[in-house]
């Protein structure tokens, strides 16, 4: 079954388990993923291809991610303000702006070249480029 976020689910012996996780330790035998997410490059939350799933740290698994389901622009990272685009990335509790642009294409390139140049697992991106 699926969780309510979407996740691929099952149960054995009355202990619910992650089926991705399950995937990647059974074809990672011997790596301890305790404390570590496994993401799920392709982004499908239900997969468990293990070519497609990575153990990563909590902060890289949030690299790897898509514009949040309220953004105005579509665009994770990029900001509309008084008529114009403004990139930004948070990384490391810092933040890094560019603009303002006057199309969403060109906050779109910006904000990409800057995750791309400060994160280490921004498969959506590299995929992009």
């Amino acid at each position: 079954t699926k969780n309510s976020y979407g996740y691929a689910m099952f149960t054995v012996d009355k202990k619910v388990t992650f089926a991705h996780r399950t995937a990647y330790s059974l074809t990672n035998p011997g790596e301890d993923i305790t404390g570590f997410d496994i993401d799920h490059q392709c982004r499908n939350k239900s997969c468990v291809n293990p070519g497609h799933l990575k153990r990563v740290t909590r902060a890289e698994n949030t690299q790897n991610r898509g514009a949040n389901r309220n953004s105005r622009t579509g665009v994770r990272g990029v900001y509309e303000r008084r008529g114009r685009f403004i990139a930004q990335v948070r990384h490391q509790g810092m933040g890094e702006v560019a603009g303002p642009f006057d199309t969403l294409e060109e906050a779109e390139t910006a904000v990409k070249e800057i995750r791309n140049r400060l994160y280490t697992n921004n498969v959506m991106d590299w995929e992009d480029s």
